[in-house]
């Protein structure tokens, strides 16, 4: 019965539909080492010329450059060296409000973003055997499936790139900071806002080359006349299961310390919102709120995507086995359902927490009581004062 779904070699295994992918064999960008490492080495561009990705590519290999590693060792001992200075020295920048407790907030935030910069240099150089292995078994997925395009494009992030970058400029031209110790900390923090944006731009890019392959799948098995084998489905699925349990494992660390920096920045900005008596400071202040909820919620909605790709394939698996009246290829999709049932995919922040949206809310009822006791300590200690 299997002769019936085979098609010709040369025919294409998969119809993509147009308005499922962006990014594409068609536009003539593809290599010879094939599309998704072609992506792939598209993906990373950003993040290496902000220092948070220390490799260069040559082909389906992932080598460590000597140069990368120390431009992105200089930018952390930059940020430690400006953080050092901040935290023994009084603050260039104006207090508002409570001085006591912007002074804290402010300390909190730079600690947490020089904390996460230097724990992401440290650990993505530390597993690059996981990024060849992520690397690897997609490049094997890609052998069995042959998909036209993949769907990574980041168009809101990069929107919210720009912002930030238009912020940054506004703020000096609306409040200009007196000092070239004032404008290097705030330069400093910029750097590590967009290093910590980069970074997550990688991790979303990556996820969705994930997604985008469950997709494939999915339009390759909901067509019976597009797929050869099941077998070929199982090897495809195991080399896509792999690939994202060892993205995962890569952004584990980066997505915890994104989780807890987002929220330290979002909780102190909204304090200094309520607080201040500076209308631009409130302003500025508000709008890296919402920058960062972007952030946030991009890692979310992206993860979510991802994970709800491959549960429609779990739903074309069984679907499969319904229309399936002859029972020729229901043993074959069982060992399917039965690899992905024990294999789900779930991208995490170490195991702390599933990224998903039931963290968004958890992040934002953490947020407001962290906030209510921020304001009653500030009230006391002014009244007291």
């Amino acid at each position: 019965m299997y002769n019936a779904f085979r098609i010709p070699a040369n025919q294409k295994l998969l119809k993509v539909h147009h308005n499922q992918f962006s990014v594409g064999a068609k536009m003539g960008w593809t290599s010879d080492e094939g599309l998704i490492v072609d992506i792939f080495e598209r993906c990373c561009k950003i993040p290496r010329a902000v220092g948070v990705y220390p490799y260069i590519s040559r082909g389906k290999h992932i080598l460590v450059s000597k140069f990368l590693v120390v431009y992105d060792l200089f930018l952390a001992v930059l940020i430690i060296a400006f953080d050092c200075y901040w935290l023994i020295n009084e603050p260039p920048l104006q207090e508002s409000g409570n001085h006591t407790i912007t002074h804290f907030i402010r300390s909190a935030q730079l600690t947490m973003t020089c904390i996460n910069v230097v724990m992401s240099s440290i650990w993505i150089l530390w597993n690059k055997t996981k990024l060849q292995e992520m690397l690897d078994e997609l490049v094997k997925f890609e052998d069995i499936i042959k998909p036209n395009n993949f769907k990574v494009c980041n168009k809101g992030l990069i929107a919210v790139v720009l912002l930030l970058t238009g912020l940054i400029v506004s703020h000096f031209i609306v409040n200009p900071i007196s000092g070239y110790t004032g404008i290097a900390i705030y330069i400093r923090f910029q750097l590590a806002v967009i290093m910590i944006f980069s970074n997550a731009a990688f991790f979303t890019r990556c996820t969705r080359i994930t997604g985008s392959a469950y997709f494939a799948i999915t339009a390759q098995l909901s067509d019976s006349k597009t797929y050869n084998s099941m077998k070929d489905i199982q090897k495809a699925m195991e080399h896509l299961v792999s690939a994202s349990e060892a993205l995962n494992t890569v952004f584990g660390p980066q997505l915890l310390s994104i989780t807890s920096t987002s929220f330290v920045l979002n909780t102190g900005n909204t304090y200094l919102a309520i607080t201040s008596n500076s209308t631009t400071e409130s302003l500025v202040s508000v709008i890296w709120v919402i920058i960062l909820s972007k952030l946030m919620l991009h890692i979310i909605q992206t993860c979510s995507w991802t994970t709800e790709k491959a549960k429609e394939l779990d739903k074309t698996f069984y679907r499969t086995v319904l229309e399936d009246k002859t029972g020729d290829l229901s043993q074959e999709v069982r060992v399917c359902l039965h690899f992905t049932n024990n294999r789900k995919i779930a991208f995490t922040a170490c195991g702390f927490f599933t990224i998903d949206f039931t963290l968004a809310g958890s992040m934002i009822a953490a947020a407001t009581t962290y906030l209510v006791i921020l304001i009653q300590i500030g009230g006391s200690e002014k009244s007291g004062g």
